[in-house]
């Protein structure tokens, strides 16, 4: 049935179906209205109904009920009952006829075993699914996920977690076997973000029970890849994380402090920027909201050491504007006169 009436192809995509039993094709569509059926079978047919020629019984006489004691009149007497013939003529009521099989069938592949896994795997569908925001427009970080399930996709979740305020952002569960997903989400600034893919049945989505796996990927680079794990496996994916420092500005062992200023020009809202690490892609420090027009504005954080960070500040209009300055560790590390097109960056650490 289709609850808008249109069936599933051709106006609202290229849906199908066909339908087999004991491996021959029996129905295959995909154009019709509200609903189509497709005779199956079975014990079908309709029963004959047999119609025996019987004698009725003879009618009996009234009974008489007596008044008075020890009656003279004797209680009537009664003929015997005809007996039933030996021999019937019945009369069968013949059901509906059907046109007759074909003779030969296309056949379909088996079903596979309930019980127990199967020996072999189909490949994934080279089509994937998409389940997508527009990145387009995305003033935040731009989350993709790639996802290939196992023979067994209803085993198989994912969440984005928010460290900054401990909510799920969003989460997918109970996929179809052995298809390709594509994921992609425009998430806040503001959050400090972990992916974490879960497997119900603690295996993880690679190699037991068919090949499958997955990519992450922020504001286009690969930050985690894998499909070999067993009941969970987490990836970092950032945002506005780090540490906040002391009152003295001073930092917890192996993190140190960056300090990012910002002067906006009369297009704050254009402006965006991140810290990331040039080795894993994972971003530690981006703007948490958007800039005030022709305002300055610093973020102070402690973020982990590490040998390789880039900070890089995009204009979305192309024109540039904003000017900048960056300290990391005590030290000058970068700054800029706001003299650029879409992008501007400096590596430090």
């Amino acid at each position: 049935k289709d609850a808008w009436d249109d069936g599933m192809c051709c106006q609202q995509g290229d849906g199908s179906y066909n339908v087999s039993v004991n491996g021959r094709l029996m129905g295959s569509g995909g154009e019709f209205g509200p609903s189509e059926t497709v005779f199956i079978g079975g014990s079908c047919g309709a029963a004959s109904i047999i119609t025996p020629l019987i004698t009725p019984f003879p009618t009996e006489p009234p009974l008489t009920i007596w008044s008075t004691p020890n009656p003279t009149t004797p209680y009537p007497t009664y003929s015997p009952y005809t007996p039933y013939p030996t021999t019937y003529s019945p009369t069968t009521t013949t059901g509906p006829s059907y046109s007759p099989a074909p003779s030969s069938y296309p056949t379909t592949s088996a079903w596979p075993s309930r019980s127990l896994a199967p020996s072999s795997y189909p490949t994934a569908s080279s089509v994937p699914t998409f389940i997508q925001d527009d990145l387009t427009y995305c003033e935040g970080l731009k989350f993709e996920l790639n996802l290939t399930t196992d023979a067994f996709g209803i085993h198989t979740s994912w969440e984005v977690f928010d460290k900054n305020n401990g909510t799920d952002v969003f989460s997918y569960s109970s996929f179809a076997n052995d298809q390709a997903y594509h994921f992609t989400k425009c998430l806040d600034q503001s959050g400090c973000y972990d992916f974490v893919i879960k497997d119900a049945w603690d295996d993880g989505i690679c190699c037991q029970q068919g090949d499958g796996s997955y990519n992450v990927s922020v504001n286009g680079r690969l930050i985690g890849s894998d499909g070999e794990f067993e009941s969970s496996e987490t990836v970092f994916v950032g945002g506005s994380c780090g540490v906040e420092a002391t009152e003295g500005g001073l930092c917890q062992q192996n993190y140190s402090l960056l300090n990012v200023t910002i002067l906006a020009d009369f297009d704050g809202y254009e402006t965006n920027w991140e810290v990331f690490d040039t080795l894993t892609g994972q971003i530690h420090a981006t703007n948490a909201y958007v800039l005030d027009d022709n305002t300055m504005s610093s973020s102070v954080k402690c973020i982990p050491q590490r040998d390789c960070y880039q900070f890089t500040i995009y204009d979305s209009y192309g024109d540039g504007g904003p000017s900048w300055f960056l300290e990391y560790d005590g030290d000058s590390v970068g700054s800029g006169d706001g003299d650029f097109g879409r992008s501007e960056s400096t590596t430090f650490g």
